[in-house]
């Protein structure tokens, strides 16, 4: 019986050894090598440049469209200024040379309109220039006829 206990204690001190032994535990996923940190820093560094050039795109795009925005307002305010003052030297110069048509100074009439060459001129004020040019001549004509037979009448009287 000696060898029976013997044996019986054994295995009862193996079982306990057995359950009783520090469980392993499993080793740690290795650490990721230096040169992948790098690529990874390195992927990140360049994602942050990309989206650090669309912001900067976005911004100079939104600063060309104002200033953009700015220089159209400019320059309608200059077109309609530039018109203002044509419109009013076409005026100006309309009245001065009627005037001087009314005083028979045919050749200074014309000359006045000559000064509006340069105007950016709608077609109806071109046309109104045009037709005042041609009163302006017709009148100067009729004035030299007019003075043509006076000075023939005033030859006729003398010779007699």
């Amino acid at each position: 019986m000696n060898i029976k206990l013997i044996i019986v204690s054994l295995c009862a001190g193996s079982l306990t050894l057995t359950g009783c032994s520090k469980k392993e535990e499993p080793a740690p996923a290795p650490a990721k090598p230096e040169g992948s940190a790098l690529i990874d820093s390195a992927k990140q560094a360049g994602q942050n440049a990309v989206n650090a050039a669309k912001d900067a795109g976005q911004a100079v795009a939104d600063k060309a469209k104002e200033v953009g925005q700015q220089v159209g307002d400019a320059a309608k305010t200059a077109l309609s200024g530039a018109t203002d003052s044509a419109t009013a030297k076409y005026q100006e110069v309309m009245a001065k040379a009627q005037s001087l048509l009314k005083d028979a100074k045919y050749d200074d009439a014309l000359n006045s309109l000559k000064s509006l060459a340069d105007a950016r001129l709608t077609p109806d004020q071109q046309k109104t220039i045009n037709d005042l040019k041609a009163q302006i001549e017709k009148a100067w004509q009729a004035s030299k006829a007019a003075g043509s037979s006076a000075s023939d009448a005033v030859k006729g009287l003398l010779k007699k």
